[in-house]
């Protein structure tokens, strides 16, 4: 799903056709790539030509556009979120997974969405939200990791390059990124290690944080790892060393730091929601102008093989409910308009229910 500041022109159709003219050449390179999340078989294949689309729909847009990615880790039920309403096949071999079409969120055209994904009606009936359905790549891959690096490298050749087409983007923008590094980030990951995304041919790109709260205490306190709260001894002297070390590969600590402090969230976001959280600040450096054209975060949890139902909703809520308070946020001074929040995750679910009330790998 893409979710955008932008509304669409009034009574036009949910799709790219009535965005601005950069950002419908940048949707529709994200689709010619699969650059969303799959919900159901492989339609528009990944190829090296279609991965050089994903770089030239971000060379092609605004500068001062923002691409936030975010990753659904696990391989999200595709089926379950954007549902296919009046379908005796989908309810036949979903069985007891099923979500019925009185409970489904009615979006028209025989489509619903899952009804944990509340927040996302108004999105959609505003013309922010829009939904790319048959993506995918030529014989998918159902293991977690090739699949992973498959789409976040955007080629599905027989192996891919060990690049992420965000790095590749970046590195075409900043040639001099490595020898002569800018004053602030062009891009910035939260959770989770450091992924392809934003790996370039010569390094990466980007500045990864292991969480938010690393990055939280980087940006209050000019440092991620206290090196005085440590154990007396050889011991705490040699944690002190390793902490002071680690505090010292974290890049651009001064600019993140400024940004944080100059911006600030003017919504409230849900709690016990490690993707509001990332989101929260993600929104407070983006008004704080920290520079960063595009942030990756990520939400797990989605390898749902055994009972999937109270899981699965449970997931697409704190999904719904985070990117809507982030948007919300954002627009509440204008700063949505320059942003474009994108879900994706490496592969979709069977179609038929299996016999642990949940859903392999498909």
């Amino acid at each position: 799903m893409c979710i955008r500041g932008a509304h669409l022109e009034d009574g036009a159709e949910h799709d790219a056709a009535h965005l601005s003219w950069s950002r419908r050449q940048f949707l529709r390179g994200l689709a010619m790539a699969g650059g969303a999340i799959s919900l159901g078989a492989a339609g528009v294949p990944v190829s090296a030509a279609s991965s050089r689309s994903l770089e030239r729909a971000l060379l092609n847009s605004d500068p001062d556009k923002v691409f936030v990615l975010i990753q659904l880790a696990g391989g999200n039920d595709g089926l379950n979120t954007v549902l296919p309403l009046g379908n005796d096949l989908y309810h036949r071999a979903r069985g007891g997974l099923a979500i019925s079409d009185v409970q489904a969120i009615d979006l028209g055209g025989g489509v619903g969405l899952h009804p944990s994904l509340a927040a996302w009606e108004s999105l959609y009936k505003d013309g922010r939200l829009g939904i790319v359905q048959n993506v995918g790549y030529e014989n998918p891959a159902l293991s977690h990791f090739v699949s992973t690096d498959i789409w976040m490298s955007g080629q599905a050749e027989a192996e891919p390059s060990g690049t992420g087409w965000p790095g590749r983007y970046l590195e075409h923008a900043h040639p001099d990124y490595l020898a002569t590094p800018p004053d602030s980030p062009v891009a910035l990951q939260v959770g989770a290690s450091g992924s392809m995304l934003f790996q370039g041919n010569a390094g990466s790109m980007g500045v990864t944080f292991p969480s938010t709260s690393a990055l939280t205490r980087l940006a209050q306190g000019g440092a991620v790892y206290d090196t005085e709260d440590v154990p007396d001894g050889i011991l705490g002297q040699e944690l002190a060393f390793v902490r002071n070390i680690s505090n010292h590969s974290f890049g651009h600590a001064e600019s993140i730091k400024d940004a944080y402090d100059t911006g600030r969230n003017t919504r409230s976001y849900p709690g016990g929601n490690s993707l509001s959280d990332s989101l929260r600040t993600v929104a407070r450096l983006i008004r704080g102008g920290l520079g960063a054209r595009v942030y990756h975060v990520s939400l797990g949890g989605f390898d749902t093989h055994a009972n999937q139902q109270g899981t699965h909703a449970t997931l697409l809520r704190r999904l719904g409910d985070a990117t809507a308070a982030f948007m919300a946020d954002l627009a509440a001074d204008g700063h949505s308009e320059h942003v474009v929040a994108m879900t994706f995750s490496e592969f979709g679910r069977r179609i038929r229910a299996n016999g642990s009330a949940g859903t392999d790998h498909g």
